[in-house]
């Protein structure tokens, strides 16, 4: 496996750490980038020396700043516009998945509550990491939800 960066914004130290882990386990060789609040990375965003990022993995509850807010600065920025980002919530509500997915989210993911299926839920997205498709926006498609 090639070696790649992903960037995982989650506040919440029990999701982070839980995502952390599914994502080393699937991709051993990920260089694995943590940010804890969307102040942090709309600062990350505004830094023309930030590293560059294959993949983000974004939770839509931040503090400091929303992560749609956030989301929307990453379209704007000419470096993070086309990055692959990927929305986490615990929300299923269709007016929270079309706004997302109106402020850029390549992906809306509905947070699964078991670590079998955050493995899977990495499987299928890392699988094909430096080929990903930034500019699929149908959400029909590619709406993850996961039960227990």
């Amino acid at each position: 496996m090639e070696k790649i960066v992903i960037l995982l914004v989650e506040d919440d130290l029990d999701d982070r750490e839980i995502l952390s882990s599914a994502i080393k386990e699937v991709y051993p060789s990920a260089y694995l980038m943590e940010i804890t609040n969307g102040k942090e990375l709309c600062q990350l965003a505004d830094d023309s020396n930030a590293p560059h990022i294959d993949m983000i993995f974004m939770d839509i509850n931040l503090p400091f700043c929303n992560g749609k807010l956030c989301l929307e600065k990453l379209r704007q920025s000419a470096r993070y516009a086309s990055v692959p980002i990927m929305m986490m919530t615990t929300s299923s509500r269709g007016k929270d998945i079309d706004d997302t997915f109106e402020s850029g989210a390549t992906r809306y993911i509905v947070k699964p509550y078991s670590y079998i299926k955050i493995l899977e839920l990495m499987k299928g997205i890392l699988a094909n990491v430096k080929n990903f498709n930034s500019s699929i926006k149908d959400k029909n498609a590619y709406l993850w939800r996961y039960s227990v």
